[in-house]
């Protein structure tokens, strides 16, 4: 974090779901597909469950931060904020559609997903805040 910007990488890898473009993610899917026989061949790659690699590829849109930053280091992905479509936490029933990555946490941008992980509150546009019990 510099200046008040915030990156993927500098957010909790546990903590945070991301679904990415389906530009993206076919492109992930050729890559392992290339390179691995399997899913248990992947997830042992980046010392990952199959499970999460399978739900990743085949059921679910979200993938947990930790396991996407090890897909796209394995595959020399260089380039990919911009294919973040949601970010949000565990229960990604809120969150937030088409983030502007990196976070400028000075700004409306950052205050916005502040609100959005908690999930109990609301940003306004002018800068209020409103928090729901």
């Amino acid at each position: 974090m510099q200046d008040g910007s915030v990156n993927l990488i500098d957010l909790s890898q546990n903590e945070i779901y991301l679904k990415i473009s389906k530009k993206l993610k076919d492109g992930l899917s050729g890559e392992r597909k290339k390179r691995f026989k399997n899913m248990k061949e992947l997830a042992n790659a980046i010392n990952e469950s199959e499970q999460s690699i399978v739900n990743f590829f085949w059921h679910q849109n979200a993938v947990l931060l930790r396991v996407f930053l090890k897909l796209v280091k394995l595959f020399k992905i260089e380039s990919y904020e911009n294919d973040v479509k949601w970010i949000g936490g565990k229960t990604r029933g809120k969150g937030m559609a088409n983030p502007k990555l990196p976070f400028d946490f000075n700004g409306e941008d950052g205050g916005k997903f502040i609100a959005a992980i908690l999930g109990d509150g609301v940003f306004h546009r002018n800068l209020e805040i409103q928090y729901f019990n």
